[in-house]
């Protein structure tokens, strides 16, 4: 299943493509969002939700960016 992406984004994601959705615990501590180090230092990022599929090489991310 593909998360929602802006509209204007779907022209570039193949139709014939396989989605897997990786629960948001999971990304955030594959990606570790926790540990990012971001331009400025009081800023931080987290995935809201992220899909991804193998046989296209092809990753669609939602993200958060949360600014101190």
């Amino acid at each position: 299943m593909l998360s929602p992406i802006y509209p204007d984004l779907h022209q570039y994601v193949p139709q014939d493509c396989t989605f897997v959705t990786v629960p948001e615990s999971d990304a955030n501590q594959i990606l570790d969002t926790e540990n990012a180090d971001l331009e400025g230092g009081s800023e931080r990022f987290t995935v809201d939700e992220l899909a991804l599929s193998t046989e296209c090489n092809l990753v669609v991310m939602v993200g958060t960016g949360h600014y101190s």
